[in-house]
């Protein structure tokens, strides 16, 4: 028996050392060539049934009695089964076509060499279309649309992103496009055997998951029924870590909040020039504002007064590397900036394929310098629509390419600048007023079904007037910290009303902050139309969402759970706060429209919520064993620790366990393949 288990945990351990190394080797050569030399070879698939045989006989030896446990443990074992039938019978090609073209071959790749198969219908491309969000060049969708012909019958159907097309087991993606847009690439997978298989050890998996938090017999149920769950928890201590130029002009703040309301094609989107104007100053600065002027302010300084603006040390220069190696401020001027050699040296080392760390972050530099390059230049403007047969295109007003017979037109949309400009010269407001009266009536009169709702509107005004994550992982974490003390003092005061009063206050400011967190990601989803789960800034946001909630609903057992939400849900608001994520607000990418992907990550996020919790309950305890020296003590509060370590321990495995699967399902969808 200790012979089985040791070997079973010595194989174990070396597939996790070898698939660790195989991501490491994927990430420098190519999945492919991980897959060709690591994951597709004859000896990774032995140590796989190595385990597998293993597993069986140690289950067999001790008598496993529990079902939950049992069912488990199959559906891993089912799982490996089907990714061997995959292995061993499935078949993975790809179909290049033109339109109007008509094919019965498909090709695969092996160890470099391609070759050319049959396949039994006859596939002909009809017309290829890219699909784009309303008036703007952002990607919606890719369509082939297709007909199959095998013997007398013909079948017209639509490949897509997320939407396959399956005949007789043989199943179509849409993986990619020629540039001119005429032709198109679909993968071909027939695996027959190996996907019915697995997702049937993906059924298994779910239910026994689930299963094994409802069992009245299972330790997570047990767990429910412990003397120590129905008492309050206490805590003790947790120790945590623990010249400037004013520009002399620019557009007064009115007139640039009346410009701010205008509309903009911008990252995709019809949004309000506000939104822009935040993005393109955060992006400059790294704030919302600089010094004491307003985005919008920043943006009309540097298109009404470009040379003012361009002596003001706005760009902010991240990386201190860069800085010692160019002796520059944090802050510089963009006439500094734009006129360094040593710079353009650096990004032009990047291009040349150098991708050192002073060359990224040069590279990262230059992104800026491209943001007031367009600006200066208008390229960004684009905010005159023009809708001719039911589509709409916005353009710039130094676009030479509008399409209009409409001479009128296209002089208002050439000159409205240049008008404002001459009005913020002299100091003539009140016509630079009237000339954004005249852009806002001609963008509601073209812009056609592509200008945003009154509701996304009033929505994204309400987003950007406040900036809920850098309130919020302030007050959390100062929150956190405070409740931390209001513990200590509650287990010497236990029973006292001030106590209890105390606990209340911080419970319903936890819910305050909870409440405004689930405003900001609802207007985040009203603005862009989609679940905001679809970056890494959101996903962060939806972290700290979940760890709320999960404070709120099990507080009335564990108060010191507040604790831990509070301090977690703030230190996961200050990372989406120190710019390591993108906030700007997209179109999503057209493979990640998927309800799947939406599942996939609310229920990742739920599972490291919770194990985010466990982890801070780990360290509260090594803390505990320092600084207590009354064992009673002590070990009261290791136990209490321990147990809410637990009870969140077993549903983020659950949760961890539908999340990755889930996924898995999501990617096999999309292309084919169950992860890259």
């Amino acid at each position: 028996m200790n012979i089985i288990k040791k070997t079973t945990i010595i194989i174990y351990l070396l597939l996790v050392i070898i698939m660790a190394a195989a991501t490491v080797v994927g990430k420098y050569h190519g999945n492919n060539y991980a897959i060709e030399f690591i994951y597709g070879t004859w000896w990774f698939t032995l140590l796989w049934a190595v385990l597998a045989a293993l597993s069986i006989a140690f289950i067999i030896r001790s008598k496993m009695k529990r079902w939950m446990l049992i069912t488990i443990h199959a559906s891993m074992l089912i799982i490996l089964l089907g990714a061997l039938l995959t292995h061993l019978f499935s078949t993975q090609g790809e179909i290049h076509i033109k339109e109007n073209e008509t094919t019965a071959k498909y090709v695969t790749s092996i160890n470099g060499a391609t070759e050319e198969h049959d396949l039994p219908f006859a596939l002909r491309l009809n017309r290829f279309n890219i699909i784009y969000h309303e008036s703007s060049d952002a990607h919606a969708d890719y369509e082939s649309h297709i007909t199959i012909i095998e013997a007398n019958e013909k079948h017209d159907a639509v490949v897509s992103m997320n939407s396959i097309y399956n005949r007789n087991g043989i199943r179509l993606y849409q993986m990619g496009y020629d540039r001119d847009g005429k032709g198109t690439t679909l993968s071909m997978n027939i695996d027959r055997w190996g996907i019915p298989v697995t997702y049937t050890g993906y059924a298994l998996l779910f239910i026994s998951l689930i299963g094994m938090l409802a069992d009245p017999k299972g330790t997570f149920r047990k767990l429910l029924r412990s003397p120590l769950f129905k008492k309050t928890v206490v805590m003790v201590t947790l120790v945590l870590l623990c010249c400037d130029i004013t520009a002399q002009t620019t557009v007064p703040r009115q007139q640039a909040d009346h410009f701010g309301r205008l509309y903009v094609l911008y990252n995709g989107r019809i949004c309000k020039m506000e939104s822009m104007a935040i993005d393109i100053t955060r992006k400059l600065y790294g704030k919302n504002h600089y010094k004491e002027f307003t985005p919008e302010q920043v943006m009309l300084g540097f298109i009404f007064y470009s040379d003012e603006w361009s002596r003001q040390p706005v760009i902010k220069i991240k990386s201190s590397k860069l800085r010692e190696a160019l002796n520059l401020d944090k802050y510089e001027t963009p006439d500094i900036v734009m006129g360094h050699r040593a710079i353009r040296q650096y990004i032009e080392d990047y291009y040349n394929g150098n991708r050192d760390d002073l060359s990224k972050e040069a590279y990262l530099l230059d992104e800026k310098i491209q943001v007031l390059v367009s600006l200066r230049s208008g390229k960004i403007l684009s905010a005159f629509p023009i809708t001719d047969s039911g589509k709409t295109t916005w353009y710039c007003p130094t676009d030479n390419s509008i399409l209009s017979n409409d001479t009128t037109q296209v002089n208002f949309i050439k000159n409205s600048f240049n008008v404002m400009y001459a009005a913020a010269k002299t100091g003539d407001w009140e016509h630079f007023d009237k000339t954004l009266a005249a852009i806002y009536h001609y963008q509601k009169n073209n812009g056609g079904e592509a200008l945003p709702s009154k509701t996304q509107v009033g929505a994204e005004r309400i987003y950007n007037a406040v900036p809920v994550p850098t309130i919020l992982f302030m007050a959390n974490i100062t929150l956190g910290l405070l409740s931390l003390g209001v513990f200590i003092i509650g287990y010497a005061k236990r029973g006292k009303k001030s106590i209890k009063t105390i606990y209340r206050i911080l419970f319903s400011l936890m819910t305050v902050s909870f409440l405004l967190l689930s405003v900001y990601l609802s207007l985040r989803w009203i603005i862009s139309g989609n679940i905001p789960m679809s970056n890494g800034y959101e996903t962060t946001l939806v972290l700290a969402w979940f760890i709320l909630l999960t404070g709120i609903i099990t507080y009335r057992h564990f108060h010191i759970i507040m604790s831990f939400s509070m301090i977690l849900s703030g230190f996961f608001l200050l990372v989406s706060h120190i710019s390591l994520m993108d906030p700007k607000i997209g179109n999503i990418m057209p493979v990640l429209n998927s309800p799947l992907l939406s599942i996939h990550v609310s229920v990742i996020m739920m599972a490291y919520a919770l194990l985010s919790i466990t982890f801070i309950c780990g360290v509260t305890v090594m803390i505990l064993k320092m600084c207590i020296k009354d064992r009673t003590v002590l070990n009261t509060l290791v136990d209490r620790l321990t147990l809410l370590s637990r009870l969140f321990l077993y549903p983020s495995i659950t949760a961890l366990g539908l999340g990755i699967f889930t996924g898995a399902i999501w990617a096999n969808i999309s292309w084919g393949i169950y992860w890259s």
